[in-house]
Order: structure tokens, then sequence, then C-alpha cells
């Protein structure tokens, strides 16, 4: 009688093993299959219901364990807590270089095959190091997890293990982040306020500026991914945050180059559809190869002359030489000191300007057509974009102020009667005092100035709905926007405000500060999408390593 119990206990058995045998032969075929992490959907729709996962295996993460300790040759990726411990050298051999590609690994996704060549290229090329940081989608955990998750095998020997200083005033910070956040950044910019610049991991590219008092610019940064968007889950309650995901989710990097223990420089960049992207005007190819490209539009940073920075104009006109824009964007182009209303009972103020000659409008007017006689050179169509510093002569004429200003009294008649006729007060000073350039386009907010999909004709200073304007707010409305206005650097995923091209004092910001000499570079976009852009900040004169330059990080 027991051996007859025995028996039918080891058929059971036997059977069990049979059955479970067959679960993993159809989980390995669907597996092939799919070239994914599998989900309950795709068992159940082959028959292989959630009772059946329990009662073999517990649950669904059990059978991918079991599946994955039998038969580790169908799978393309490992556990990131391994990949770690076996990396025990990576941090010295960070140390040998001097520029970096940052990116993005979403933890239970595969890498962009061909952007992972493209970037292997650049390295080469450039003799850069490749860093993969992580983040995680909380909502797909339970399917294929355990510990801290798996990663892509061929992104395994870009992984650090921590927190890595590049110099002394930027890091790259560990924290976990959720790939799903919007926005990232939130919370997170008081870690560069109490101690320095700092990068974090996260599928799209976001950049803060943190104000402060110190010579370089404190930034809070986030990379864009080296993984494909994949936020499918079986979850009800995710597929909001997923949908979303997908939607924000960019393919891209930040190049970090390091002058010195001090200084660094920082460009994004953005992946086409066929895993190619461009450096400032060099495209790196996944078949090994590069080729020069020509920028569609460059942003400059608000002018104001008069309070130019001439080293940051050189610097964005170098650039504009050799990357050959079709577009060139000027934001506050004029300053408006003559006629400032703000300081017009400020006795102080009014002397400093008439001591330096400064209270003429006509010779305000000729410095701006003599900087866009300059400039307008440098590209094949220079856009004007309507600014509050314009609309000061708009506000002078509209309340009278010059009928009791005798140095300007002649020029705010004449531009009073340009007005009356419907032209734009700006435009019409500076035919008066010798013509515009023909490429030289002026551009009202209501006229529409798109191209690639970002849209370039809002100053920043007017907002929606008649509020004051925000770069959040207009991104709400807009797909893509660029302004200006703020002086300050950031960037939303593909909407950015760049810097000032003025000295970085000026007398009325004292204090804390977080302006910058920043100016854009954006390329024609493909197949319908945004183009990718690039910020560029000058930095002692500079924005990027001289091709010569061999600065190893201390």
């Amino acid at each position: 009688m027991t051996q007859k119990k025995a028996t039918k206990k080891e058929q059971t058995e036997e059977n069990r093993e049979k059955q479970k045998a067959k679960i993993i032969k159809k989980y390995i075929r669907l597996r092939k299959k799919k070239k994914d992490t599998l989900t309950y959907k795709d068992l159940q729709d082959n028959d292989i219901s959630r009772a059946t996962i329990r009662h073999y295996f517990n649950n669904l993460q059990d059978l991918h364990k079991h599946v994955r300790d039998s038969h580790p040759e169908i799978f393309k990726d490992s556990c990131i807590d391994e990949i770690i411990e076996s990396n025990p050298d990576i941090v010295e051999d960070l140390h040998e270089y001097d520029k970096f590609v940052v990116t993005t690994a979403v933890l239970g996704c595969y890498a962009d095959k061909n952007f992972l060549k493209s970037l292997q290229n650049y390295c080469k090329r450039n003799k850069a190091r490749l860093i993969v940081l992580t983040c995680s989608d909380s909502a797909k955990r339970n399917s294929d997890w355990t510990g801290s998750g798996f990663i892509d095998k061929e992104l395994q020997e870009y992984i650090i293990p921590g927190q890595i200083n590049l110099n002394d005033n930027l890091f790259i910070c560990n924290i976990k982040m959720s790939a799903k956040h919007i926005h990232p950044l939130q919370g997170l910019t008081r870690i560069a306020g109490k101690h320095q610049s700092f990068i974090a991991g996260m599928p799209k590219i976001d950049i803060e500026t943190i104000p402060g008092t110190g010579e370089y610019p404190k930034l809070a940064m986030t990379t864009g991914a080296i993984t494909v968007a994949d936020y499918d889950t079986d979850m009800y309650k995710a597929h909001r945050t997923a949908y979303i995901a997908n939607e924000d989710h960019c393919i891209g990097a930040l190049v970090i180059e390091i002058e010195n223990e001090k200084t660094y420089h920082k460009r994004e960049i953005e992946a086409f559809s066929d895993g190619s992207f461009i450096d400032d005007g060099t495209r790196y190819l996944p078949n090994g190869t590069t080729k020069k490209e020509k920028a569609e539009v460059v942003v400059f940073g608000d002018i104001h002359v008069g309070s130019t920075c001439q080293e940051t104009l050189e610097l964005g006109l170098e650039a504009c030489k050799r990357l050959k824009p079709q577009n060139l964007i000027l934001h506050d182009l004029f300053d408006g000191m003559s006629v400032n209303h703000h300081a017009k009972d400020d006795l102080i103020f009014c002397a400093k300007r008439q001591s330096r000659n400064k209270d003429s409008l006509i010779e305000e007017l000729k410095d701006t057509r003599d900087f866009l006689l300059k400039v307008s050179k440098y590209a094949d169509k220079v856009h004007i974009i309507k600014s509050n510093h314009d609309e000061w002569i708009d506000k002078y004429l509209k309340t009278g102020r010059f009928l009791k200003d005798p140095i300007n009294y002649e020029i705010g008649l004449i531009l009073s009667l340009e007005v009356l006729k419907g032209k734009d007060p700006l435009e019409a000073g500076l035919d008066y005092v010798g013509g515009i350039p023909k490429n030289v386009r002026f551009n009202d907010c209501d006229d529409k100035l798109e191209f690639s999909k970002r849209t370039y004709n809002y100053h920043g200073h007017l907002g929606v709905n008649g509020a004051r304007g925000s770069l959040p707010s207009l991104a709400k409305a807009l797909e893509a926007i660029a302004i200006g206005h703020t002086h300050v650097l950031k960037r939303h995923r593909d909407s950015f405000s760049v810097g000032t091209f003025t000295l970085k004092r000026l007398g009325y910001n004292r204090g804390l500060s977080s302006w910058s000499n920043t100016f854009a570079v954006a390329y024609k976009g493909t197949r319908g999408r945004v183009g990718p852009a690039q910020t560029i900040t000058n930095i002692e004169g500079k924005y990027r390593l001289e091709p010569q330059r061999k600065q190893k990080v201390r």
C-alpha cells in the first residue's frame, strides 16, 4: 500500500515537471518571437493562464527566473548587480579621459543598436568614454526583475557603479530615478545649489540653471536614453504614465568635455531615426563614417547692442562661420538705454548716461544698424524677434516722452509718423539711419516662424492669455519652442530658452544670478520630427575642447 502511494506521488511529481517543461518550452518559443519580456497577457493569449503560472511557478517573476537560470542563452540582458560587481576598475579607467558621452538605459529595455554604434563611432574618433546611467520603470518591475533589474548585455561595459566626480564643478549623480518623471529635475535642483553641477540619468533631456554667485553656472541636467522606448504594461493604472513616457522618450545623450579641475563644456545630442546624430556640425553614423552638416537655425542670446559681451559675440559668430546656418535668430537686438522708462526718474542714471553719450536714440539706432550689418553676413536670413526692449521705443512714443526730450525730439516726431502708418518703430528707425540689410526680417509674435516643427517667433516676455511668459507655459501650447528674454539657459524636452549675449553684470542684476552666455544651434529634422538642438555656453571664451587638446581628468 505504501509502495503504491509513493508511486502515485512520484507520478504526480513527474506530471508536474512535464507540465512545467511544456510551459517553459512555450515560453522560450514566445520569447524568441517577441524578443522582449513576456507579460501575463502574452502568456494568456497562448493558453497559459495566470492560475496555471501560479500553480506551477508561484508567479510570473519566478517563471522568468526559472527560465533565466535554465536557458540563459535566450536572453540578451544581464543582472545589473552582477555587472557592477564585475567592473571594479571602471572608475580608474574614467581618469584616462577628458571627453565623455553620458546617456541612460531604462532597465528592462534594449539598446537602440544604431545609436549605440554611432556613439561608439563618436568615442573612437574623439577619444571619448561612453558612460551609461540607469533608471527604472516601476510598472515593469514585477515582470522580469530580480535584484536591481536587468540591462542589455551590449551596454554592460559602460555602466558605472555610483557617484563619480568629473571635476570640482561637475559630478554624475547616482540617485535612482523613475523613467516616467514628467519633470525629472523637480526637487533635485537643490543638489546643485548645495554642491555643484550634476548629471542624472533619465530618458529625456532637461537642463536647469541654478542661481549662484560663482563664476561658472551651476547646471542640473538629465541625459536622454540609449534604450528604445518600451513602457507597455499590464497594469491598468500605469497606462496613462506609459503613454506620456513614450511621447517624451528621447534617444540622446550629453557630451561632456573637461577643460581642467573647474571648467567643463556640455552639449546635448539627439538621435535621428537611423541612429545617427550631430555634434557641433559633424554627423556620426552607425556605419562608422561621418559627414559635415550645416545648421538650420542659430539662436543668439539676448543681444542688447551697447551692452554686448564681445567675447560671446565672437564665439557665436565663429560658430556661424563654421556651421553656415540658414537662419539666425536675434532676441532683444535693441537695448533701449536712451529711452529706458524704468530709469526716467533716476537722476544718477540719467547723468551717467549723458556723460557716456548714451542718451541719443539716433546714435543707439546707428549702433544697432552697424551690428546688423556685421552679423547679417553669417546667415542666409536674419530674423529679428519682437522683444520687450524693442517695445521700449513703442512706449516712448505712445506716452509722448520725446516731446520733453530735446535730444530725441526730432527722431521722436519722425518715428511717431511712421508708427501712424503702421510701421514697426525699430524697423523704421533703422531705415532712417541708413537702411537694413536685404536678408533681415522683422517678426512679430503673431508672425509664424517655424523650422523643423520648432517655433521661433516668441521672445518669451508675453505668455498665455495675457500672463507673463515662461518656458513651461509656452512649451505646453506648442510642440517645441525656442525663446530668449530670461537670460537663463533652460531646456525642457524639445523646448529651450537661450541665455544672454550681454555682460553678466549690468548694474540692475545684483546678488544671486543664473545668467549665462548661451546660444543654441538647431539642425533640420527628418520625417516630420522636431530637429535636434544643442545649447552652447561661453566658458572663458570657449564652448568645446580644442581638437588637439588632451587634458586628463584628475
